[in-house]
Order: structure tokens, then C-alpha cells, then sequence
């Protein structure tokens, strides 16, 4: 027999207040879920994986989810809308604190973190800003700069494997960087593809779009990928975007770098792997 247990990462910043890293809707989303636990627990699993299969919509699809799980509506939202549900959530956030959870997923196997391999492809972040003109400089030696394109910071996460290079979480991912309407033509401001505008790609590793800011005023980077995974994921990046691109410029991973842009608008695209 297997015991199960699914908690969640978040934290009481006041009394009743309860937060977590994607604001009030995850924290809605984790009260349903917590509840369903309490309520329902043979089909709570059904639920929840019915609403992650469209997370953006959490906690707007609990009701069309708790009646394909067949899940008791009425008795998880009066848990989740009470101080039961309040209690249930404390308590799973204090476990996860306790356990060293600090990063989506956190897997504990006999109590000890599992770090066999990942059945996702792994999860990658990026930021995506339209420019006029970007350069990088590395001890005053420039080491890369396009004219009008794409300037993007990009990050990979603890988990993260070389193996997911080429996968299809990476390649939907990649398609979508290409493939965003990001410069004006005839049909609006915001309408056109790199593909169709034309223009460079400046790749800049950026592993603090791991920063972890929900405890003090240090940031914490734990769930960044250690530098050597990094490296690896960062130089596949790179070498995918040149098989696809003909003009892509980098930073010096690891470096200290000078990043100068001229933010064309400006257009700042935020891109999470798992939100695509």
C-alpha cells in the first residue's frame, strides 16, 4: 500500500491572510484542493487533475471539474470557504516549510527528495522584450548586439535535465518564443512574428527569474538550475535558435554582463513553460 500525500507551498503574512508565489487564485485553487482531500478523498485526485488540465482557469473550473469527478460541490466549497479550509491549508503550508519544499514540485519518497527522472520535460522561463537595438558587453569586450529584434533573458529551473532539449514542452515552448506577434505592420501595433518583421535574437542567461522573494528580503534562487545543468540547457537554447534563426547574438553565460537595450514601445513578454 502506498500512503499519499499532496501538500502546498505558501505562507500566513497576516491573520487569515493566506498567500502563495501565483497570488489569490492558486490560493483559491489550493483551498478547493485541500478540501477536496477532507471531503472527498476518493476522487479528490480526479478533481484536481481535471482542474491543472486548465490551471489558468483555476478556480473558475471547479464546478464543471467537481461534476466530471462526481465530487460532492456543496461540502469542499463549504470547507474551502470557511475556517475548516483555512486550517487545512496552514497546516499542508507548515508541512511543506517543514519538509524543505521550496520549489513546484518538491517530491518526498520515504521521506527523502527524489531526484530520479522527471516524467515533464521540464519547465523553462523566459522574458522577451521588442528592441530597437541590444548589446552585451563583458569587461568592455562586446559579445554580442542586434539592431531591431528580440532581446530574451532566460532561466531554467532545478529540475531541469539536457535531456528535455528537443522535447515537446521545449519545442512548444521555442515555437511560441518564434512565433509571437511582436512588431507592428499594416494590421496594428503588436501583429507581427519575428518570422514576418525580421530582426535579431539576443539570448542573455538570466537565472533570477528564479528569484523566490515570499520570506525576507534576500532573494533565494534554489529552484534555479545548478550552473553546469544550466550551462548545458543554455548552450542547447542557443544552438535550437540558430538552427531556426539566422541572426542570434548571446551574452556570456556565467559572466558578468552590461545588457543595454532600447526598449522599442516598450513590449515586455513574460514566457513560463508551464503556463503554455
Amino acid at each position: 500500500a502506498v500512503t499519499f500525500r499532496l501538500d502546498f507551498i505558501g505562507d500566513e503574512i497576516e491573520a487569515g491572510r493566506l498567500i502563495s508565489m501565483h497570488g489569490e487564485s492558486e490560493v483559491a485553487g489550493d483551498l478547493l484542493h485541500a478540501c477536496a482531500f477532507q471531503a472527498n478523498p476518493s476522487v479528490a485526485m480526479d478533481l484536481i487533475a481535471c482542474m491543472n488540465r486548465e490551471f489558468a482557469r483555476i478556480p473558475e473550473n471547479f464546478d464543471a471539474c467537481a461534476d466530471e469527478a462526481k465530487a460532492d460541490r456543496a461540502a469542499i466549497l463549504a470547507c474551502a470557504e470557511g475556517e475548516a479550509g483555512q486550517a487545512l491549508l496552514r497546516a499542508s503550508f507548515a508541512r511543506a516549510e517543514e519538509r524543505g519544499a521550496d520549489g513546484s514540485p518538491t517530491v518526498l519518497v520515504g521521506g527523502q527528495p527524489y531526484t530520479g527522472p522527471r516524467t515533464k520535460d521540464g519547465l523553462m522561463r523566459a522574458v522577451l522584450q521588442r528592441v530597437r537595438s541590444a548589446r552585451v558587453t563583458v569587461d568592455g569586450r562586446v559579445t554580442g548586439e542586434i539592431g531591431p529584434g528580440v532581446l530574451i533573458f532566460v532561466g531554467f529551473g532545478r529540475g531541469d535535465e539536457p535531456g528535455m532539449a528537443g522535447g515537446p514542452v521545449w519545442n512548444r515552448f521555442v515555437d511560441k518564443l518564434l512565433g509571437l506577434r511582436l512588431f507592428p505592420d499594416a494590421g496594428g501595433p503588436i501583429n507581427a512574428s519575428l518570422a514576418d518583421h525580421g530582426g535579431g535574437i539576443l539570448v542573455v542567461s538570466q537565472f533570477t527569474l528564479y528569484a523566490d522573494v515570499r520570506k525576507g528580503r534576500r532573494p533565494s534562487f534554489s529552484t534555479a538550475a545548478p550552473p553546469e545543468a544550466a550551462r548545458s540547457l543554455y548552450d542547447a537554447f542557443t544552438a535550437d535558435l540558430r538552427r531556426r534563426w539566422p541572426d542570434v547574438a548571446e551574452g556570456e553565460f556565467g559572466a558578468d554582463m552590461d545588457v543595454s537595450l532600447v526598449n522599442w514601445g516598450p513590449v515586455t513578454i513574460w514566457l513560463d513553460s508551464a503556463e503554455l
